[in-house]
């Protein structure tokens, strides 16, 4: 069956991020479509982002491991700061990577790992959220709260005005920390 709401468009270059836990093959993965890409033509430049700690459970940010690409119809000289896709395979990817998508970015993740057991893995007992709503990590804001909301579980999400200023910083750090030792 084909599906007619396929949303394409043509771009002059695209940053896509590939993040999984170490031993997922995310270098791999980065490396066969870098190399296929640049076989066809395309300008690539690459960055591999190896996790924190090596022997990190799997499912935890710290064991979290990336490539990412930069892809262009001409000439690439570096691997982009933000990216335009994520493809996340876990929650604990999606999370140590929500900072890196632009605005209105595409997150591909497995949503067989959206359990409240993997998201738990990845690091959270206190599900506060805060992002104003001009920020630039706003869309991976909102894909999270929406996974968990999905999955029924309590969070407070916190939607202030503007983006990545100090001023919703001072009020983010003022209210969270008290939520700690309740």
């Amino acid at each position: 069956m084909q599906n007619k709401n396929i949303n394409a468009k043509e771009v002059k270059d695209v940053v896509i991020r590939f993040s999984g836990d170490s031993g997922d093959g995310m270098q791999l993965t980065g490396t066969l479509f870098s190399n296929t890409s640049a076989l066809i033509g395309n300008g690539i430049s690459t960055f591999p982002d190896y996790p924190a700690e090596i022997r990190a459970p799997q499912g935890t940010v710290a064991g979290v491991s990336g490539f990412q690409v930069h892809i262009g119809a001409g000439k690439v000289t570096n691997p982009g700061d933000y990216c335009d896709v994520l493809v996340a395979m876990n929650p604990a990817a999606l999370i140590a990577n929500r900072k890196w998508l632009k605005k209105d970015a595409t997150v591909i993740i497995d949503g067989d790992t959206l359990t409240e057991e993997n998201i738990k893995k990845a690091g959270y007992k206190l599900y506060w959220v805060g992002c104003g709503d001009a920020d630039f990590a706003y869309p991976g804001t909102k894909v999270m709260d929406e996974m968990l909301t999905r999955l029924d579980m309590p969070h407070t999400m916190f939607i202030s005005g503007g983006g990545h200023t100090w001023s919703n910083w001072r009020y983010y750090l003022n209210t969270f920390p008290r939520l700690l030792f309740k």
